[in-house]
Parts: structure tokens; sequence; C-alpha cells
């Protein structure tokens, strides 16, 4: 009797041990990949941070860059401004001076037409 139960769960037994087999390879292939997907994910947000902190790092450079071209600009439009002024400034200054000159040297010119 107990080798007709011994060939009848036999095959049940052997069937369970294949059954939990395949469950622990199931297990361990699922921790596997999430153990995988935790380091990706870990990987993924380093190279994020890094790649973010390089963006940010080259918009304040550019920006610094940009803010001194500009005021470099500027200034340099300015200072053409000043000196188109002072030049525009010193030759009607030189025009009244030469007006004043030859209106003093009319007058004296009549004054000596008059005297002589």
């Amino acid at each position: 009797m107990t080798v007709a139960l011994d060939d009848e769960t036999q095959p049940i037994i052997e069937e369970l041990n294949k059954n939990i087999e395949r469950q622990q390879n199931q297990a361990v292939k699922t921790s596997q990949n999430r153990s995988i997907k935790a380091m990706e994910k870990m990987i993924l947000s380093r190279m994020a941070s890094y790649f973010i902190k390089w963006r940010d790092t080259l918009d304040g450079i550019t920006f610094g860059v940009q803010h001194n071209m500009k005021a470099r600009i500027v200034d340099l439009y300015h200072l053409k401004l000043r000196s188109a002024f002072d030049t525009w400034k010193k030759g009607k200054l030189d025009k009244e001076i030469k007006m004043e000159q030859g209106v003093m040297m009319e007058m004296e010119m009549e004054e000596g037409e008059l005297q002589g």
C-alpha cells in the first residue's frame, strides 16, 4: 500500500517541487529586476543632477558674458556720442570765436575808415 501511495504521490511531489523552484526563480528574477531598476534610477538621477548643474553654470556664464558685452557696447556708444558732441561743440565754439573775431575786425576797419 505504501508503494502504491508512493507511486501516486511521487509525480505530485515532483510537480510541486518544480512549481516551488519556478516560483523561486521568478522571485529571484523579480528582485534582480527591481534592484537593476533602482540602480538605473540612481545613476540617471545623478546624471540628471550633473547636467542640470552644468546647464545652470553655463546659463550663469552666458548671462555674465551677455551682460558684460551689453555694458561694454553701451559704454562705447556713450563714448562715441560724447566724442561727437564734444567735437560738434568745439566746432561750434570755433565758428563763434571766428565770427566774433570777424565782427571785431570789421568794427576796427569801420573805425579806421571813419578816422581816416
